[in-house]
């Protein structure tokens, strides 16, 4: 059905003076709060009698019948707020639609919405009266919303907000802490509490909460707190020896009694609760329960917000909160002759993960000088090589300001792995494995052939014919993964594109005339210059594009099936940042681009865009320091394989490599390395190579 909208929104409030609105409350001791309906998923706390949401946010109307609107409906609710000192005032905005099948664009004059309100579900108030502050004190408030149409045309509520206010509590400064605790059975088997935001799945962890009121008592108070999925959730109370043994309190210390609601996460959330809390001025009160981290195993390691907040009024009023978070460590690949990825057993562990999320705790206060926040501030620290599951930290703080003044700080975070997802430095990503492990892992077998003797590698040799899956994140797409652009990132192909244009592209870009411009001669390749002819004949690195150039080879008419990245058999110097895009597009399935030994000096970093062909790795290709990107175009066999040259030297990748597929073979190893290392370079990340900006929105989801 299309429906045709004709705009008549307007505002419903009555209020002459202040004085008229006023009644018998001191401002300076009250404090407005409001409940507020606008948005799809506020409506569903209110029962629907004849009456549609529109959906995309854009409100309610009357429900659509086989002939036309219906001419009537309602909706009501009730909402309840405790220390209400007045019913202030009600605001409604409101609309028409005309069904699709009116021709006129007029609206009839009786097409309205009329709300009523009552404290009693009995004697009830219009609009004006409501405003004019007719309504008792009480804590219940019950609204019925009348829908008045025509079969032609249907009002439309869009949004309602109640304002009501209540006599100031007084909570200005609540001492709130929040620790968490991983249960640890080493010794012996007694449980000790060990302070730590960092876990593994199947831990059992301890939650405990503080609370002291400092400037005035709290009353009908809930305490929330968030965690991940767990199992085993359970309430310890005062009682309870565990109150010592894992709450780490003493018998004198006090655990509030009072229900305890978990919610398992039904609709999306994961929480335990604390509610009708009453605590005194000075008094300490503990909160503390246990649960078992989910059991899992998974190969991320997950960053999970576990924040905890007081509230009264319905949670209108927040009183403290403590904004921590936990990071669930993932694990390595093992051995397996298995058909799929087998990841270590978390109960005992072959290979651990020594990624830690270290928390420090920082007094922040407030200009105004009334919250002192104790929020953690984190800092992750990965374990080396195989014992990284990867990730790099974002610091992501909210700051609120009043007259260019601080009034109020939070720190979020953000984990996360570059484009192709690594654990330690290493690709994996959600990737099918095979018979896999980790390429970090001590075995440095990676393979998703059937199982030989040739293709089960162990620690003596390297990398094995690993090949990406089309479902990670850095494929490219195509059919096999969901088909369209939504598996690719548009945004990198919007990029090079404008690369490749014959006029109007990025002002970066320089064009290079032939591809032995590509050291095959042994001239050094300068990435960053203003004058594009000093290519191959400067060392100086220019100021003028902080960021690099990109050089563009367009060899899509010559035929030319292979072109060489520095000179076969000696070393190419590199200076600068930069992108060299080879530009095959010519249908040919021979065109190969090989890269030779490089030598990166001082901080160079070289980006490696090939379209139409394939990327080799060459036998004496020793280091690497940038991002090679072979995408394959969609619907073609055409490209996309990044590969190494068997049997070469031992070989290092300081960054990314993104393909449809990447073919690992033996390479020779060197003292105790492996043949083939490839380490993530944040860097790159932070600050994109030229034709690769779009590269950060598979990072941040942009």
């Amino acid at each position: 059905m299309n429906i045709r909208f004709k705009k008549i929104s307007f505002f419903i409030l009555v209020c002459v003076t202040a004085l008229f609105c006023s009644r018998s409350v001191d401002a300076a001791n009250a404090d407005t709060l409001f409940f507020s309906w606008a948005y799809d998923s506020e409506w569903t706390s209110w029962t629907f009698n004849n009456i549609d949401n529109i959906g995309n946010n854009s409100g309610l109307r009357i429900i659509d019948e086989a002939t036309g609107f219906a001419t009537q409906g309602y909706i009501t609710t009730k909402v309840s707020a405790s220390g209400i000192a007045n019913w202030k005032r009600a605001i409604i905005e409101t609309d028409s639609l005309l069904h699709e099948s009116t021709e006129t664009t007029d609206v009839a004059d009786d097409v309205t919405v009329a709300a009523r309100f009552s404290t009693d579900n009995s004697h009830w108030s219009s609009l004006d009266e409501f405003n004019s502050g007719t309504l008792s004190n009480s804590q219940d408030l019950y609204v019925v919303a009348t829908f008045n149409g025509t079969t032609k045309t249907t009002p439309v509520l869009k949004s309602l907000k109640i304002e009501y206010e209540v006599d100031s509590l007084g909570y200005s400064v609540v001492n709130f802490e929040k620790k968490i605790f991983r249960i640890d059975t080493s010794t012996g088997g007694t449980k000790k509490p060990i302070l730590t935001s960092t876990f593994d799945p199947g831990d059992e962890v301890v939650v405990r909460v503080a609370i002291t009121p400092k400037t005035a008592g709290i009353g009908a108070a809930v305490l929330v707190d968030y965690r991940p999925k767990a199992l085993e959730i359970e309430n310890i109370t005062n009682s309870d020896a565990r109150k010592i043994t894992l709450c780490g309190l003493k018998v004198s210390d006090k655990i509030y009694q009072t229900s305890f609601l978990d919610n398992s996460g039904s609709d999306g959330a994961s929480y335990s609760s604390f509610s009708d809390l009453t605590i005194g001025k000075d008094e300490t009160y503990y909160f503390c329960y246990k649960y078992m981290v989910d059991s899992d195993v998974q190969e991320k390691n997950v960053l999970s917000q576990s924040s905890a907040v007081l509230s009264a009024n319905g949670g209108m009023q927040i009183l403290a909160s403590s904004n921590n978070y936990i990071l669930i460590r993932g694990s390595n690949y093992i051995a397996s002759d298995s058909s799929a990825k087998v990841l270590d057993d978390v109960e005992n562990r072959k290979y651990p993960i020594d990624d830690q999320l270290s928390p420090s705790f920082v007094s922040y206060q407030t200009v105004s000088g009334g919250v002192l926040q104790t929020d953690p501030f984190y800092v992750y620290k990965r374990g080396f090589s195989g014992k990284s599951r990867g990730g790099n930290l974002l610091s992501l703080p909210a700051i609120v300001k009043s007259s260019n003044q601080e009034i109020a700080y939070s720190q979020y975070y953000m984990l996360y792995n570059p484009a192709f997802y690594l654990f330690g430095n290493i690709f994996s990503g959600d990737s099918y494995a095979g018979n896999a492990m980790d390429f970090n892992s001590r075995f440095s077998a990676i393979s998703k052939e059937p199982y030989s003797i040739e293709n089960k590698l162990n620690s003596q040799d390297a990398l094995y014919n690993y090949y990406f899956d089309e479902n990670s994140v850095i494929a490219w797409g195509g059919e096999e993964s969901g088909g369209s652009d939504k598996y690719k990132n548009s945004a990198m192909k919007t990029a090079l594109e404008s690369y490749t244009k014959s006029s109007g592209s990025p002002e970066n870009r320089c064009k290079l005339s032939n591809p032995n411009q590509l050291g095959v001669d042994g001239k050094p390749l300068n990435l960053q210059l203003n004058d594009c002819s000093k290519f191959n004949i400067s060392s100086n690195v220019d100021d003028s594009w902080p960021s690099g150039r990109l050089w563009y080879l367009d060899v899509r008419s010559s035929g030319t099936q292979n072109v060489d990245v520095g000179r076969v058999g000696r070393n190419t110097n590199i200076y600068g940042r930069g992108t060299i895009f080879i530009d095959f597009n010519n249908g040919r399935s021979d065109n190969t681009v090989t890269i030779n030994s490089l030598n990166f000096v001082s901080d160079a970093k070289m980006g490696i865009v090939v379209t139409g062909g394939n990327v080799v790795f060459s036998k004496q290709a020793r280091m690497f320091k940038g991002v090679v990107f072979n995408p394959r175009a969609e619907g073609s066999s055409v490209g996309g394989k990044i590969s190494f040259a068997k049997d070469g030297r031992m070989l290092k990748v300081y960054g990314s490599l993104v393909a449809d597929e990447i073919e690992f073979n033996p390479r020779n190893r060197e003292t105790a390395e492996y043949g083939i290392m490839i380490y993530n370079d944040v860097a790159l990340m932070n600050q994109p190579l030229p034709g690769f900006e779009g590269l950060n929105s598979v990072v941040t989801g942009k």
